[in-house]
């Protein structure tokens, strides 16, 4: 029973403790619960509707966006409604909130949002995630803040400093990000996970309720001193306001940037992002608990090594390996963001100001990612804001915890020195990029404090060589072009001979073509003329079948020299900017060399293919899956009965599936087995030739209706490689069927 209905004082007593412990566990569960509710949305609704627009970091960061945008949302008007005078009110409006936010769940995509527009497709994504997980979300994001000022509002002994409950939230948070991939999508498909996420929310919504029944039975008991506090405390200034939007948007902004550096620029792999968000919540719940528990001095003193390493091996050691990479860039990630969240944490108010606290820190939040995900793109053609990220993270050390300032802003010199130095020298060239350095040298010199002038100057003298030579050091090539898109940076480059030119998306290479004129139309890499795709084609001209064919993922545009004069060939390519390399400005120039007439369909290749005529393809070649971001709804059960229909009845579907991280083959051999197709695989070694550039190992697979043609497959006899045959594709042991309502990308790990 309550302390209410105690009759003795003894009786009294007890029921208080127990009056608090419920107190104490309703309200931590419920913030608890809400705050997992919220980061399990995300991945849940991305993998429902982002892949339409393909697995590109792009979508992920305007996704955040979104939500970021949804969050500042949630806690100005959590603010607001903390400003009426009934805490029962407050609570009933919620619930009110809550309970509307119903009418679009379970979550689903709505219809007129299964087709993205042509071109950047930002605005059409964040209406389509405004309107089908917009409202709930909404709710949600309101819950930290408004849970934690009913709390303050209630008998328990810590009432007067409920920030610790935040702390509770990011762990919700973080358990409820990392159970997804793990726990949550192997098991179960995506409508019944959004059946449980629905009752997760009705669950979150009765222990609101109790939250208030039980905010109402004790505010009455509310420590006088509590009060007296609240009443005394101080204004927030403007001053105030500032740094907390500072020290928000700094750790918001590194998060994307870091994430896109590390899933294009280190490696790819699918899943990456979700470490440095992890850590992102981490953070807040380490800073925010009632006792610390990472030492503030620590991170301070390694965030300088990390973030010196990070510049240093973004620009030269790019041969040391890809793990060590991503842990020096995950350093400096979360030791910066470590030392940004701990100041906040340090400033907040009291908890009269606890809603305008987490308002303007969500506010820094949005400005953070906005910058980032939204501006940075437009304003940029590479990934340029990680970096500045990093010098800008040296600037928010307390100067009372260096021990003078040029250790302070050394690093930061030494950054800055390194960056321009690289910039300058990947647009006009080495002299250009040493004679930057000089001139900065020459400034640092004179401003800096005279004990530490030499050190500083030696120390950024070498940060500039290092930099500015590292591509002659490594024999990397040369850029000749770099765009930028929704759909990631690409690099065109030259090798040092001038002998080839390279296009690269990220770290993956996606084609190359001689520069010698009388190599021009040659294939190579994985789609020489010995690789599976190229003795695909060639047996199937060799039986005059092949009329009509479709390319998905056009890359260098090097298959279109596959192309015969009496053929007709349809490229859909998802990236208008690939599109433009490779047909429109002569850097690549297999398309208007090979297949002049070839038709260019901008588009998701699956959404743009399905307004084809059925039955017109003899040949569907999926080139979409050597990057290591692979568009998994290419591979579904929905998706290859729409490629079937597609097809002429001898039509075949061949699928280059070459990647360093996945293997799809197994998940292709499910569906081929499940639609009573032959399939076939291809892989193509060059293991036992002498070392080249031009050819490079693949893998291939091959399915169609017409089991004589594919069973038939035979390798080339002349030139051949030993084990360069068609063989059966590999099967694996409890493979699920991939449905557009399941998938698990666990299971083609390799």
């Amino acid at each position: 029973m309550l302390e209410g209905n105690a009759s003795t004082p003894q009786a009294a007593l007890s029921g208080y403790r127990i009056n608090n412990n419920a107190i104490y566990v309703v309200f931590t569960a419920s913030i608890f619960l809400s705050a997992g509710l919220l980061f399990m949305v995300q991945p849940m609704f991305g993998k429902m509707a982002l892949p339409l627009l393909g697995g590109t970091p792009g979508v992920w960061n305007t996704a955040m966006v979104f939500f970021q945008a949804s969050l500042l949302a949630g806690y100005c008007y959590a603010h607001v409604l903390g400003k009426l005078p009934s805490t029962r009110l407050q609570q009933g409006v919620h619930l009110i909130i809550m309970a509307a936010a119903t009418a679009v769940l379970p979550l689903s995509i709505g219809a007129g949002w299964q087709s993205p527009p042509e071109g950047t497709p930002t605005l059409w994504l964040l209406g389509l995630l405004a309107a089908n997980v917009g409202a709930p979300f909404f709710a949600l994001s309101a819950n930290a803040p408004l849970i934690q000022k009913w709390f303050s509002k209630t008998a328990h002994p810590h009432a007067s400093d409920p920030y610790f409950l935040y702390a509770a939230s990011n762990l919700g948070s973080f358990i409820g990000l990392l159970s997804y991939p793990f726990l949550i999508e192997p098991a179960l498909t995506v409508s019944t996970q959004t059946l449980n996420w629905f009752g997760g929310y009705v669950a979150l919504m009765v222990l609101l309720l109790g939250a208030t029944v039980l905010t109402a039975h004790t505010k009455l008991q509310t420590a006088p001193m509590h009060a007296a506090e609240t009443e005394a405390a101080a204004p927030v200034t403007w001053a105030q306001r500032s740094r907390w939007i500072f020290w928000s948007a700094l750790p918001s902004a590194m998060l994307l940037s870091v994430t896109t550096h590390i899933t294009t620029d280190v490696v790819a792999m699918p899943l990456l992002w979700v470490i440095p968000l992890s850590l992102y919540l981490l953070t807040f719940a380490l800073v925010f608990a009632k006792r610390a528990l990472v030492s503030s001095t620590m991170m301070l003193e390694l965030q300088p090594f990390f973030v010196i390493a990070a510049l240093i091996t973004m620009n030269v050691l790019r041969g040391i390996p890809v793990i060590a990479l991503g842990l020096i860039a995950i350093g400096a990630f979360f030791t910066t963001t470590m030392i940004s969240h701990r100041r906040l944490a340090e400033a907040r108010p009291d908890s009269k100001h606890l809603t305008e606290f987490y308002l303007f820190m969500s506010l820094g939040g949005v400005i953070g990612g906005a910058l980032v995900a939204l501006v940075a793109p437009v304003v940029f053609n590479d990934l340029y804001e990680y970096p500045a990220l990093l010098v800008l993270g040296l600037m928010i050390r307390p100067l009372q915890e260096s021990r003078s300032r040029i250790d302070l802003y050394a690093p930061a010199c030494i950054a800055l020195v390194t960056i321009a130095g690289d910039v300058v020298f990947e647009i006009y060239g080495l002299t250009q990029g040493v004679t930057l350095g000089i001139i900065l040298l020459f400034v640092f010199s004179i401003i800096a404090p005279k004990p530490s002038t030499l050190r500083l100057v030696l120390l950024s003298c070498a940060a500039i060589l290092l930099a500015t030579l590292s591509s002659y050091w490594t024999g990397m090539p040369q850029t000749v072009h770099k765009a930028r898109s929704f759909f990631g940076v690409i690099e065109v480059s030259e090798t040092q001979d001038n002998a080839f030119r390279e296009l690269m998306h990220g770290t993956t290479l996606h084609g190359m073509q001689a520069l010698d004129e009388d190599r021009r139309k040659e294939p190579f890499l994985y789609y020489d003329r010995q690789a599976g795709g190229g003795r695909l084609i060639a047996a199937m001209q060799s039986e005059n079948r092949l009329k009509n064919i479709g390319l998905i993922g056009l890359g260098a545009g090097a298959l279109a020299c596959y192309a015969q004069p009496d053929q007709n060939w349809t490229v859909f390519e998802i990236d208008q900017h690939v599109i433009d390399i490779s047909t429109g400005d002569g850097l690549f120039t297999y398309m208007q060399s090979c297949a002049p007439s070839a038709a260019v369909v901008v588009g998701d290749g699956r959404l743009t293919l399905a307004k084809e005529e059925d039955g017109h393809f003899d040949l569907l070649l999926f080139d979409a899956f050597s990057s290591d971001s692979i568009p998994m709804h290419l591979m579904t059960k929905e998706a290859l009965s729409l490629y079937l229909d597609k097809l002429s009845e001898t039509g075949v579907l061949a699928f280059h599936i070459s990647n360093r991280y996945l293997d799809p083959e197994p998940a292709l051999t499910a569906l081929a087995a499940d639609a009573g197709l032959s399939i076939r695989a291809f892989d193509f070694r060059v293991d036992g030739e002498p070392k080249s550039r031009e050819r490079t190992n693949s893998n291939w697979v091959v399915m169609s209706k017409d089991h004589a043609f594919i069973e038939g497959l035979q390798p080339r006899q002349e030139g051949a490689q030993t084990g360069n045959v068609w063989r059966p594709a590999r099967a694996k042991e409890g493979m699920a069927l991939w449905t557009d309502d399941y998938s698990n990308i666990f299971e083609i790990l390799k």
